[in-house]
């Protein structure tokens, strides 16, 4: 078995994850469209651990008064399929940055530590004034669990698309065959006891859930915390939600304004 597999840590160090982003970009033809809208992205890799590393954030004449957001993706998963969302949300005034981990091994503490020193790194930047987060399904446990461990004193609001905030029948079912090869499934399980069910709410941030209309994976009764701000219904699929125009547009609203546009 591949150590990475065994180990989570060998990732780090495998120079061939460290451009894979970059081969599948130029491979699907996002190369081009970067040039348009030009994304900042971010790995696990060691150097992301280190607090020396400079961030390179895109230059901007009034940078503080423009929000960063990092986007978190879901379970296997990578950071392109945040892209569209991404690119909306740049043309909506926000600079953009995505955090990729290896969502199919190691833990939700494991990938939250990381999250953490992440958003730790921002939150010392001079430059960034406000921190937003957008996650995609496992991406909000990993997120609500960074948050829990510590949370940076510039992050001011969370918006979570089709989090399992409360289990995902669909990982109850998966876990009972797959759960001796990942542990993050069996963690967002839908059954008593599970880790997320167990997970405690974040406090001190604002917390918008969108939920998807016809989601297997994540029903709308599965997403919902007690302490979130508002939530809201877009006629999507699970994964839908990264590219639909309407959840792209709800996201900007909670991120602008705190509440999502309930508008008949």
């Amino acid at each position: 078995m591949p150590e990475y597999i065994t180990n989570p840590t060998a990732i780090e160090n495998r120079q061939e994850f460290r451009t894979m982003s970059d081969y599948w970009a130029a491979a699907l033809g996002f190369s081009n469209m970067q040039k348009s809208f030009p994304l900042t992205f971010s790995t696990t890799r060691r150097d992301d651990m280190n607090p020396a590393t400079p961030i390179n954030e895109p230059s901007n004449n009034d940078p503080s008064a423009t929000p960063t957001v990092v986007l978190i993706h879901g379970l296997s998963a990578n950071r392109l399929l945040m892209m569209p969302l991404a690119w909306r949300l740049q043309r909506a005034g926000f600079k953009t940055r995505t955090f990729g981990y290896f969502s199919s091994i190691g833990s939700i503490e494991w990938h939250a530590k990381r999250l953490g020193k992440f958003l730790a790194r921002l939150d010392r930047d001079s430059v960034v004034a406000e921190i937003h987060i957008v996650s995609h399904s496992l991406g909000g446990i990993v997120t609500r669990q960074a948050l829990l461990d510590s949370t940076p004193g510039k992050v001011r609001r969370l918006v979570m698309l089709a989090p399992p905030n409360q289990g995902s029948p669909a990982a109850s079912l998966l876990s009972t065959y797959v759960a001796p090869f990942c542990k993050t499934l069996r963690q967002i399980a839908s059954r008593e006891g599970s880790f997320v069910r167990e997970l405690p709410e974040p406090i001190g941030i604002e917390i918008g859930v969108v939920t998807a209309s016809y989601d297997f994976v994540v029903p709308k009764e599965s997403a919902s915390l007690n302490c979130q701000t508002d939530n809201v219904t877009v006629f999507s699929g699970h994964n839908g939600l990264l590219v639909r125009k309407t959840a792209a547009k709800q996201t900007i609203e909670f991120l602008s304004t705190g509440k999502f546009s309930h508008a008949s």
